[in-house]
């Protein structure tokens, strides 16, 4: 049972900071990439972030992330927890206010992630299979800006999102994820039914 939920908790996670849309299988994403503006202080070649991960259903006490540009504007993530194996290497393409994720390079497939700047009340939602059969849909709202958050690192100034995770056998009303940003650092705090982690040092 144990494993069962650490790797639902690794799922979720991915879902955090991490579909099934379909699109061309063409280069047009990453030429689109080449026309999209990364205005984010965070996502970029060589940043490095540490979180303190709050254990809930992760075997770990941190949590890495490394941000590599491999293509023009193409950005991937790698996490680990603790100093163990990679849990997962995703792609992420910034486009002035909102990032967009795949798993592949090409980003097709991709699908709206993060909006980091917004009015209260905007929300989005993506789909995807979750490999067991039935598909997952996270609804991501703004729900407060300049909120000011202390995390192990520092004070912040935050856009707090609430991302809400439904399929066939979820809790009624689905599992909330909340998510706390900065403009320079990016995810500061995490926190919901699977995660909860919050920064505690960043290379830059």
């Amino acid at each position: 049972m144990k494993k069962k939920l650490q790797k639902f908790a690794l799922f979720v996670l991915a879902l955090t900071v991490l579909s099934s849309c379909k699109k061309s299988e063409d280069d047009s994403d990453l030429i689109a990439a080449n026309e999209c503006k990364n205005t984010t202080l965070w996502l970029k070649n060589g940043h490095k972030l540490a979180y303190k991960d709050f254990p809930i259903s992760l075997l770990g006490d941190s949590l890495f992330y490394e941000f590599k540009e491999e293509k023009p504007g193409i950005f991937r993530t790698l996490q680990r927890i603790d100093k163990g194996t990679t849990v997962t290497s995703l792609y992420f393409q910034p486009c002035g206010n909102i990032i967009y994720q795949s798993s592949v390079i090409s980003m097709n497939n991709k699908y709206e992630v993060y909006r980091l700047d917004g009015n209260i009340g905007e929300n989005w939602s993506y789909t995807q299979d979750s490999g067991a059969g039935y598909s997952v849909t996270n609804k991501t709202t703004i729900t407060e800006k300049n909120v000011n958050l202390t995390v192990p690192a520092v004070t912040f100034k935050c856009i707090k999102l609430l991302m809400v995770t439904t399929y066939p056998t979820a809790p009624i009303g689905g599992l909330k994820t909340e998510m706390w940003f900065n403009e320079k650092y990016g995810m500061i705090k995490a926190k919901g039914y699977s995660a909860h982690y919050e920064l505690a040092k960043a290379n830059y």
